[in-house]
């Protein structure tokens, strides 16, 4: 599967991809950004040549950044829809991929900031405002994956509450210019917390489950990238 500058996602065929000698093998590779001529024959589409612009080489020397790209593109894979072209996508995840493998920033900051600003971007923006519930604005305490957004104590009693430094964070995410994605800073752990949340809200908004987080989270410290 490609995803397309101007065309959006493309199922297509590179074939003999696999053998070693073959041309089309290193631009064949998951998480490669490139160039390619396309054969279109009826329904069938195949490679026909490609080069390499960006292989992102450097997510294989860290375990933890490889299985976040992998949650990156399984989510980016999610949002598209054959034939609708979304450039916006495109560029949001080849800066995640890129800042992953120049370690920019913790492997859960971002995941948190690709996966807010993925869902913000496929109209899924969370309520922010105000209990998402019952639309209060001065007891807005907790975020709920399932509804969406903040919900205040009344509407939500048992819920865990979110720490202020958090909410301004997922503010920030969904609101700020694009070259300015990464440079939120929280401390305490709240890397851990925000990545986990926004794959919890991604799960309950698009109503499916991401193996590749599952594995993220088995195999990454906290303390860790």
């Amino acid at each position: 599967m490609l995803l397309a500058e101007g065309e959006g996602p493309i199922r297509c065929w590179a074939k003999a991809a696999g053998r070693i000698k073959s041309p089309l093998l290193a631009a064949s590779s998951v998480y490669t950004y490139g160039r390619y001529t396309l054969n279109r024959r009826c329904e069938r589409v195949t490679v026909r040549q490609a080069e390499v612009i960006e292989s992102f080489f450097d997510l294989r020397k860290d375990i933890a950044a490889l299985a976040a790209a992998g949650f990156v593109v399984e989510l980016c894979l999610s949002l598209t829809v054959e034939g609708q072209q979304d450039d916006g996508l495109l560029r949001l995840t080849l800066n995640a991929l890129y800042a992953l493998s120049r370690g920019m920033a913790g492997c859960d900051a971002i995941l948190a900031a690709y996966t807010f600003r993925a869902l913000t971007g496929a109209g899924y923006m969370p309520h922010l405002d105000g209990c998402v519930r019952c639309g209060r604005q001065d007891e807005a305490y907790a975020f709920s994956p399932l509804d969406g957004g903040l919900v205040c104590r009344r509407c939500a009693p048992d819920a865990k509450p979110l720490p202020g430094a958090a909410i301004d964070a997922i503010r920030y995410i969904t609101t700020c210019e694009d070259k300015k994605l990464y440079m939120f800073k929280t401390q305490g752990g709240l890397d851990n917390q925000l990545a986990a949340l926004a794959a919890e809200y991604a799960q309950n908004q698009l109503a499916r489950p991401f193996e590749t987080y599952t594995f993220y989270r088995n195999i990454h410290s906290p303390q860790g990238r």
